[in-house]
Order: C-alpha cells, then structure tokens, then sequence
C-alpha cells in the first residue's frame, strides 16, 4: 500500500522470488490474496498492475516450454523450472494455492478477475508478439486451466476419501473452497467444467454431514457452477441431466434452505428447465411448473386473509414470505415470448388461477398478486413484495415503465415511506441496474436476443441486446433527485444504501458528475458512520482524477453542503464540525480536516488553484446569502473557519494569504460593526464617546434591560453575527501563527500577495498535530429559534470589541520570534 511505485514494484519482486524459492512459505496465501486485491484495484498503476499479473502468469499459469521466455531472477526460475517440467505437478500446486486463498478472502471475484484476464491473454502486455501468437498463447491458457481444474476435482476426491479426518466443521470449510474454487473457472470459462458436472450433482442432496451454514454454502457454489455451465451443454449432457435427481434436489433447496441457496436454485432450475436443447415438457419443466403452482396457490390463499399481516402467526408469515422470494427469483429469470409482457401492457394483465397457470402467463398473474400484497400493512411483507416486483423488472423492463407511471416507484421510495420499505427500493434498483450490466458484459443478453425466433436481421445486425436497459436508467434520471435526498436521510441505512446506488448509477453514465459531486462532500460530514464517509470520498477520488477542475470548482459549494448535511442530522451545534480526531502514537488524539485528502489530491499542488480556493472560503465571512438568518451565519461560519485552521498547507505563502486577508477583512470590517452598533444602541442609553462603557457592566445592562422590538432583537443579533465572524477570523490567523512554523513578525511585514515565490516557503507542515482550534460560540437561540437570549449575545459582543481593542499590538505580541526570546 505504499505511495510510491517503484516502492510496489520492488515488493512484489521480493515476494514472487520468495514464493518461487520457497512454495511452501507459510504466509503465501495472505501475500497472494493481497496482490489479487491490488491488481483490481481501479487506481492501480498499469505497470504495477501488469507486474503483478505477470508473477501470477509465472506461478500458476506457466508451462516448462514458457520459463525459457520469462525475464526473472535466477532465484527464481530453477525451483520452479523444476515443478514445471510436470505440468501436472504444476497444476496441482496452483490449485491448491487458489483453495487457499479463496479459504481466506471473503469474496472470489478478485481470482475470477485474474482468470478471465490470463483467458483474454492480458497476463503477457509483451507488445512483441502478433495477434496470431496472442491466440496460440489463449489456448495454452485455456488447456493449463483445463488442468488446473482436472486437479480441482482431484482434490474434491482426496478429500472425500480423508473425510474422516476432518470434523465437521472442517469439512464443510474445506468443501466450501473447492467449490468456491471451481465456481470461479466456471464463471470465467465454462467450458472448462463440461466434462465434471456430473461429479458435483450429488453435492445438492444436502446430505453432506457438515453444519448447516456450510451445508447452505456448498448448494449455492454447484448452484452457481450448473448456471454458469447451461449456457455450454449440448443435447446429450441435457439428457444426463434429466435422468438424474437434479429437478427434486433443486425443488427441495428451494423449500429447505435460505433465501440465498432458494435464489441460487431457482436460477439453476429454470436455465436448466428452458434451455435449447430441452424438450418443452421435461421433467424439470414440471418440477418448476409444480413449484410455481404450490406457492402461487398459498398466496392467493393468504391475500384475502387479514390486511394487517403483522397480526399473523410467524409460521405462517414466513411461508408469504418464501412463497413471494421465490416467485420473484422464476419471474428474474424468465424468458417468455409474449408480447403483452414484454411490452409491458400491464392494464392486460390478468389474474389467472393455479390450473390455467403455465410458463408464458407467470410475470402476468404474479405481477397482480405481488402488487395486492404491496398494499398490505406489513412492513416485511411489502419489503419481500418489492423484492418480487423487481425480479419481474429485471426480465422484462418495460413493466418497470408502466410500475412507475402509476405511482408506485414515488410512494414505495418517498420521505413517507416506512425506512426498511426505502433501503429495500433502493437495494432492488441497485440490483436491477447491476445484474442488466452484467447481462449486457457477460453477452448473456445478445444469446438471448439471437435465440429468439422472431429476431429481425437489423436487430441481429444493430446489437439491440442493451435497449431495454436505456428504460431503466430513463428511470434513474427522472428521479435521482430523490436519490440524492436520500443521501441526508436520518437513518444512515437509506444514506449507504442510496450512496452505493449513486455509485452504480455513476458508473453506468446515468447521472450527472456536477449534480452528484456536492452531495458526495456533504458526506464526507459523516463522522459517525466511516463506511459512508468512505464510500463517498473513493468516489470523490476517482472524480478527481477524471475532472480535477470540477472539484476545485466545487469544494467551496461542497462544504455548505457538508456544514447542511450536518446541521441535518446531528441538529446539536457542538457535533457539527469539520475535523476529525484520530488516535495516533501514544494514544495522542491528532486534528485532521475532513477535506484534507481531497486538498491534498486535487487543489494543494498548484499555488493558483489553492488560493482560489482559499479566497472563496475567506469570502463568507464578509458576503452574506440572501435567506442567511444570524442565527445559521455563525455555526456556518465556525465550521469554514475550521476548514481553513485544519487544511494540510504545504505552501507557507498559503498560510501567509490566509493571515494577510484576515488582517484585512479585520481592519475594514471592524470599524463599520463598531460604528452600526454603536448607533442601534444609541437610543438605549449607549453613546458614541463612550466607548469603553463596552467593557463595563454598562453596556450589559443597556443590552439586558433594553425592551427591544421583534425587529430590533434580529437587527442586535445581526451585528452580534458580525462580530462573532471578526473573532473567528482573529483566532484562525492566531492559531495559524502557532500551528506553522516561519510565520514570523518580520515575515508577515514583508508578505504581499503578489510576490515571487520562495522556494524555501515550500514543504512546511503543521508543529503539533494535537494543538486545537477553538471555533464555538455559545447557542444564543432557543431550540426552536423563536427566543434569543441577549444576554449571550451580549457576552459575545464584549468578547469582539476585547479582542479587537488589542488587535494593533497582536501582529507583535503574536510574532513567532518574540515567542521564542
């Protein structure tokens, strides 16, 4: 994780070395899990990146013949010269290696990323080779892999024939990575399973003798391993396939396990049930025709049952709730042929019984059914009912069109809506948005438009496989709006929830960058809740780098925001703030800027873009909004004053700047507030020459015991406001004196804001991380803003006119080279 490059490079060197010498070093498994993550990362440089997908080429995908090309350190090449020249051997190690590591991540997507990488032969980027020796080197690829996968399911024997000396627990661990294993060559290349499905079968009896977790884990891999694998079975593997137990196996998943494993089977059963090469009634069709009749007669049973299904027994709400799942995974993987479907006709749609169900009418009838109990009072049930709904709009989107025509899209996904009702809106969108994506990438979607009969040639031609995804995201645009609302809900589920659908909507091009950037640096506010914080500042990163000028542009516009967002949720003025406090070296609680990486990445490195920057957050302090009340001007005012005492400068003309214009907003402000408070309170008893009944209790009890108007408490509150902002500028350039070191007396006479840069002005940084910046004034209102409590106010006044009364000998006073004699 190094900054520098060549610094990665180097590590990775060492550890392939290490790893080739010594393939039995203990920790190999978290090295190579970590360089996995590391080559997919987006950020990732190219040269760091094809590094590492060559160490993998050398370790797991290469062959004696290919050492002899491989430029590595004599180290190296002769241990694994040696294990090469048995391919086999090779093989094996490899996979074992894979099973370790899958044994360790939390995900395989990272190795099915590498596979399918090494398949399209991007793990050699020699610009040497032609295209025709590119593809000699896929198919190498393609039969290494073949072995690879041969030994994985050696292994699956090994570990049947030692199953005894594994617990259960155990078992069902080392079962579960194998299979994770195979699922990722699988995904890549199905291919590469066609000739072992048939020793996986019996894994989906579920009568494994492992925990139940496991149990769950281990149908839901050869669930996934058969789906992957339909789309490459011919007639004859068909036929195998029906002469089994798979569609009882498959049905009885679905009744037994969770929702994930029920999802997983459905899937398998309805691709394996409507493939090509399937006869229309087999005996799949009719385990899942038999399956979709039972559930689909227990939800016509319970609809009419009770309105309020809370009021029901778990048992029975339970069995709403998986019939629901389940009818909406057959209606996600759908592939009818009628038009009034596909066309979304939804106001043709009718509501047919068990008996006169069959395969074409199933998203018709279940979308009538999965509306009705939409409309229940039972936030769960209209949660699983959603869910449903969106399975239908995953397979056929244009009933998504007329869903949200209606209204419903607004009511299920509105400030009104119950919370779990919301995030549930917002997953299922994400979902459909995400498995269309990989429909379209993974050319699922150009199979299934060319397997359709009625297909026109400009069609074939055109590639139409994407046009019913431009109906969704039409969707997206027409109410990201909300979306972004969202993102400043109270419950910080819908904030993540809708914060990782803008990310998939950013990804896709559905959204507007300079609509959804302010909303992103309104989270980074989110202190409590890192995950988000997170999530929108990898987000922020990734614009940066892709429009740095936007970002510079709207970072002023992005802290209101952020100071908005706050104000929102934590309404305490004493939570609002723009610093976070991280533990560092002794426990020692250090002050970071929440913008700080952002200033760091995109703003800091040019003098003109920082300055602007600066200017812009100065500028608040003496401009004022239209509908900007007192009572909003000073927290608002003490959060930018915040982000400018805990911006990480690198530049000492940066904080030069700052502390020269506050003398300057000071000198010309100043004087204006004194005079205007001078005159309000001059009918009160408070004159002109005596200014230093201010400071006396004088002042106080005019203040105290004036009978102020409505209109004139707000005016006195006004000019507090503006008082309150001197003193925070007064303290920003006193801390910035004590925080950096080189602001000196007589560096401060000499700065002008035009002069030529110094080169020893560059590379400073903050003396004491910990030394605090104190930017909070006591709350002068009520907790309804409707009462202002003057004597506050009064207090603050007197604070002002104090500290400004020294300002002439705090240029001196302050100077860092009296401080030090």
């Amino acid at each position: 994780n190094d900054e520098g490059i060549s610094v990665r490079k180097r590590v990775i060197k060492i550890f392939r070395d290490l790893i080739g010498l010594n393939p039995s070093y203990h920790e190999r498994a978290t090295v190579l899990m970590m360089l996995l993550a590391r080559a997919s990362d987006r950020k990732e440089d190219d040269g760091v990146r094809d590094l590492i997908y060559e160490t993998f080429s050398l370790l797991w995908f290469t062959t004696s013949d290919d050492l002899d090309g491989i430029h590595s350190s004599a180290a190296i090449v002769t241990p694994l010269r040696d294990t090469a020249s048995n391919p086999i051997n090779f093989a094996r190690d490899a996979a074992r290696q894979m099973i370790e590591v899958i044994t360790l991540s939390s995900s395989s997507r990272h190795l099915t990323t590498l596979v399918q990488e090494m398949l399209n032969g991007q793990g050699d980027k020699s610009e040497e080779k032609k295209a025709s020796q590119r593809k000699i080197d896929r198919v190498a690829a393609e039969k290494h892999c073949a072995k690879i996968v041969a030994c994985l399911i050696e292994e699956l024997v090994i570990f049947e024939e030692n199953r005894d000396r594994f617990s259960q627990v155990e078992a069902g661990k080392r079962l579960v990575s194998i299979l994770s294993t195979l699922d990722v060559f699988a995904e890549a290349s199905p291919s590469l399973l066609l000739g072992h499905y048939d020793n996986l079968l019996h894994y989906l009896k579920a009568d494994n003798g492992v925990p139940m977790a496991s149990e769950s884990s281990i149908v839901v891999q050869v669930c996934r391993i058969l789906s992957h694998l339909s789309q490459c079975l011919s007639s004859v593997n068909i036929q195998q396939i029906l002469h089994g137990d798979i569609a009882k196996d498959l049905v009885k998943v679905a009744y037994k396990f969770g929702i994930l494993a029920a999802g997983n089977a459905v899937e398998c059963l309805v691709k394996l049930a409507t493939h090509q090469e399937s006869e229309r009634h087999n005996s799949l069709m009719i385990a899942l025709m038999s399956l979709v009749r039972t559930f689909y007669s227990h939800l016509l049973k319970m609809k009419n049952k009770a309105q309020d299904l809370s009021k029901l027994k778990d048992k029975e709400r339970n069995n709403i709730h998986r019939a629901l799942s389940v009818l909406g995974f057959i209606c996600r993987h759908h592939n009818g042929s009628s038009q009034t479907i596909i066309n979304g006709d939804v106001q043709d749609f009718v509501e047919v019984s068990p008996s006169d169900l069959n395969w074409e009418n199933i998203p018709s009838s279940c979308y009538i059914i999965f509306k009705t109990y939409l409309t229940k009072r039972d936030t769960s049930t209209k949660c699983k009912s959603l869910r449903a709904i969106a399975g239908i709009f995953s397979s056929y989107p244009r009933i998504m069109l007329a869903f949200e025509q209606e209204g419903t899209l607004c009511e299920v996904m509105s400030s009104d809506a119950q919370p779990e009702l919301q995030i549930e809106a917002l997953q299922c969108w994400r979902e459909i948005l995400t498995n269309e994506e990989q429909r379209v990438e993974s050319g699922e979607a150009k199979r299934q438009m060319e397997s359709k009969a009625n297909i026109t040639t400009s069609k074939r031609i055109s590639g139409d496989q994407d046009g019913d995804a431009s109906l969704i995201g039409a969707c997206c645009i027409q109410h990201a709006p909300r979306i972004f609302a969202m993102t400043s809900s109270i419950d910080p589920k819908i904030r993540l929830n809708s914060l990782l659908l803008i990310e998939t909507l950013l990804r896709q091009g559905l959204v507007n960058p300079m609509e959804m950037i302010p909303v992103l640096f309104g989270l980074q506010g989110d202190l409590k809740h890192p995950q988000i914080r997170l999530c929108a500042h990898k987000l922020l990163v990734e614009e940066t780098e892709k429009r740095p000028d936007m970002i510079r542009q709207l970072l002023s516009e992005g802290i209101r925001h952020c100071y908005d967002f706050q104000n929102k949720i934590y309404k305490d003025n004493d939570a609002i703030t723009a610093v976070i406090r991280n533990k560092g070296p002794n426990n020692i609680v250090q002050m970071e800027c929440i913008f700080g990486q952002i200033y760091k990445d995109s703003i800091r490195n040019s003098r003109a873009h920082s300055i602007r920057v600066i200017k812009s957050l100065l500028n608040r302090f003496t401009s004022k909004e239209p509908d900007e009340s007192p009572t909003s001007r000073v927290p608002l005012l003490s959060f930018t004053s915040e982000v400018l005492a805990y911006l990480p400068y690198n530049h000492l003309g940066d904080v030069l700047f700052v502390i020269h214009n506050i003398a300057t907003i000071v000198s010309l402000e100043s004087n204006e507030i004194l005079t205007n408070m001078n005159s309000f309170l001059g009918p009160y008893g408070l004159s002109d020459k005596d200014a230093s009944a201010i400071e006396s209790d004088k002042f106080h009890q005019i203040v105290t015991k004036a009978r102020f108007k409505k209109q004139d408490k707000m005016k006195f509150a006004e000019l507090c406001a503006a008082a309150n902002s001197i003193v925070l500028l007064i303290r920003l350039s006193t801390f910035l004196r004590e925080a950096y070191s080189g602001v000196t007396t007589n560096r401060l006479v000499e700065y002008h804001p035009g002069e030529k840069e110094r080169i020893t002005d560059r590379g400073i940084s903050r003396i004491d991380d910990t030394l605090t910046f104190h930017s909070k004034f006591p709350n002068a209102t009520s907790s309804d803003g409707k009462q202002i409590d003057l004597d506050v106010l009064a207090k603050q006044y007197i604070e002002f006119f104090r500290i400004y009364k020294d300002h002439d000998l705090f240029e001196i006073s302050h100077g860092k080279e009296d401080r030090d004699s």
